[in-house]
Order: C-alpha cells, then sequence, then structure tokens
C-alpha cells in the first residue's frame, strides 16, 4: 500500500465507513452549551472526536503498540493502560525508567505529551512518611540525569494512596476520604443538570454519564 491508496474497508463494517470517516477524517467545529446556557465552540482538527462512539477504539489500537514495546524492554515491571490511563509497578528506579520512556516514544510516535505534573507515585509501604518519600524520589531522579524530565513528578508523591484509572487505591482513610470527596463532587455535578428540562435527555445524562461514577438511584 503507498501513499495516495484508498484505504481498505472492512467489509464487515461497510456501512459504517462513511460515518468513521467523517468523525475521524475532518476538521469541524464543535458546539456545547455549559450549565449557565453559555455556547462554546471549539475548532477541532487533530485528536478524537468526544463523544464518538468509536473513539475508545480508536484512541487504544493507535497508542498500544507504542506502550507495548516499551513495557518489552522493561520486564521488571507490570504495566497496565485504559484508554489514556497508564499504572506502572515496579521498583523505584524501574518504573521511572519505564515512564521516562513512555514519555519519550509517545511524543516521537504520536506525538503526545505525558503530562508529568498530572502523575502520581504512590509509596505502598507503610514504614514511609511523605518526607522519606519524596527524599527517595529526589535521591534515584538525580542520580540519573536520564530522568530528569520525571522531576515535576515530585509534586504528586503519596505514602497514603493513589487514583488509577477512576479508582482509589491505597490505606483506608483515604479511600473513605477519596470516595466522599467525589460523591460530594458528582451531587455538585447533578445539580448543573437542572437546566435540562428535556426528561428523557435529563435521564440518560444521569444513567450514562454519572452512573459509572456514583451509583444513583
Amino acid at each position: 500500500m503507498e501513499i495516495g491508496d484508498e484505504l481498505p474497508k472492512p467489509h464487515t463494517l461497510d456501512k459504517y465507513w462513511n460515518y468513521f470517516e467523517s468523525m475521524q477524517g475532518n476538521a469541524s467545529i464543535m458546539r456545547f452549551s455549559d450549565n449557565q446556557g453559555t455556547t462554546h465552540y471549539l475548532p477541532c482538527s487533530k485528536g478524537g472526536q468526544q463523544g464518538d462512539g468509536l473513539e475508545t477504539i480508536h484512541f487504544a489500537v493507535t497508542v498500544y503498540p507504542s506502550i507495548g514495546r516499551v513495557c518489552e524492554r522493561h520486564l521488571g515491571c507490570k504495566v497496565v493502560g485504559i484508554c489514556d490511563d497508564i499504572l506502572i509497578v515496579g521498583s523505584l528506579s524501574d518504573a521511572l525508567s519505564c515512564a521516562t520512556e513512555l514519555k519519550q516514544i509517545l511524543k516521537a510516535d504520536l506525538d503526545m505529551v505525558l503530562n508529568v505534573s498530572k502523575s502520581n507515585l504512590y509509596f505502598p509501604d507503610p514504614a514511609l512518611n511523605i518526607v522519606q518519600a519524596r527524599f527517595k524520589f529526589d535521591v534515584v531522579v538525580n542520580a540519573d540525569h536520564s530522568l530528569s524530565d520525571l522531576a515535576d513528578m515530585g509534586a504528586g508523591i503519596s505514602t497514603a494512596g493513589m487514583r488509577v484509572a477512576g479508582v482509589p487505591v491505597g490505606i483506608d482513610d483515604w479511600v473513605k476520604a477519596f470516595v466522599a470527596k467525589k460523591a460530594r463532587a458528582v451531587l455538585t455535578d447533578i445539580a448543573k443538570l437542572d437546566v435540562v428540562t428535556d426528561r428523557p435527555i435529563h435521564l440518560h445524562l444521569l444513567h450514562f454519564c454519572q452512573n459509572t461514577r456514583f451509583p444513583w438511584p
């Protein structure tokens, strides 16, 4: 297959192909209204379309081959990916080395930026306090110049717990506090839906958007 050739169409998906090309192959202007009734317009020419049912699959099959190649070179780590959430389990030096290469490969292969400042680092060792954990992190990063890109990760260090694909993992008190805070946030979001006067749409928004985060009877 050469540049300019027509893309092959899977026969079983023929009837969906025009939709796929429309959602993935054209620049567009997205429009949404916030809870204050203000309409916002976003020009889009790169990345996936939010709300496209196929986008999760499209994103996964695009990024996971690059992630997989990195994992093959870091067999001392266990790596789990769910869409754009990546969890690395391993010794501190091994996990940071894997994260560094992931950051480099995602940028080189896909022009994607791993946001280090939003990353979290959890030390599941009850003998460590937060000061000791940060000290261990600084020692490892300062000893290896290749890890310098991860210096900002120090802001997300915890010895109590962390969120993994939206699920809290850690000591009981931390998990309970996380769930309580999330519950309050969800209740605040639900109140914002009061501007939706169409009852079926209101129900669908509650059921499909919030039910996965916090069961709402």
